[in-house]
């Protein structure tokens, strides 16, 4: 029997080693509005290892879908993340919090990475940005406080399409993009984060 995660935390346990995370709906708020960003994402790990990862855009009725050892495909064509090589011209996708104490100091590392990047994209469905990154829509992806169900689909669509993704459970913290750009976009979040930890003290606490 295979175990299931859920959104808000509704667990099935299994015997099989595999998991299905399944988030039936992300970008709730952009649904309701009916702004065009929103997905069903459903990932499948085998021992806590991304093995497939299946995101449907439900506004622009696009179907990524990846296998692990396969290439990532949107609408059944294979797609590629950008070859950027350079922050400064990269475009940035990231998120916010529903608390505003978190979303503030979420705030506050943006700003620091802003001056740093071409631009800076915000979706409101974090499954459908890292479809972006692994189309290249986007360069890059940096969000804090998501879950697992949010990322776990989207992280091997990334792979699958020649990316890098990484989700820090203990910052709850995805990092996504090409493998050209990686080092220079984790040096840049990381002294982002420490600088907002010493500025603003507890109030990155949450981050």
């Amino acid at each position: 029997q295979d175990a299931i995660l859920g959104e808000e935390d509704t667990s099935i346990q299994g015997t099989s080693g595999f998991r299905w995370v399944i988030d039936p709906l992300d970008g709730t708020v952009n649904y309701l509005y009916e702004f065009p960003s929103h997905a069903v994402s459903i990932g499948v790990e085998f021992k806590e290892i991304p093995v497939i990862g299946v995101v449907f855009d439900t506004a622009l009725d696009e179907l990524h879908a990846s296998q692990v050892r396969k290439h990532s495909t949107r609408n059944g064509r294979e797609i590629q993340v950008n070859s950027c090589s350079d922050l400064s011209v990269a475009l940035l996708g990231t998120g916010f919090a529903y608390q505003p104490a978190v979303r503030r100091s979420q705030a506050m590392i943006i700003t620091e990475l802003i001056s740093q990047v071409r631009d800076i994209r915000r979706s409101g469905s974090c499954a459908v940005d890292l479809c972006s990154v692994a189309s290249g829509r986007l360069d890059a992806f940096y969000e804090t406080g998501v879950n697992w169900w949010d990322v776990a689909a989207g992280i091997q669509v990334v792979r699958g399409s020649g990316g890098i993704a990484t989700y820090e459970a203990d910052k709850k913290r995805i990092i996504a993009s090409g493998p050209n750009l990686w080092e220079e976009l984790n040096n840049a979040i990381n002294k982002a984060e420490v600088a907002n930890a010493s500025q603003f003290g507890s109030a990155s606490a949450n981050i």
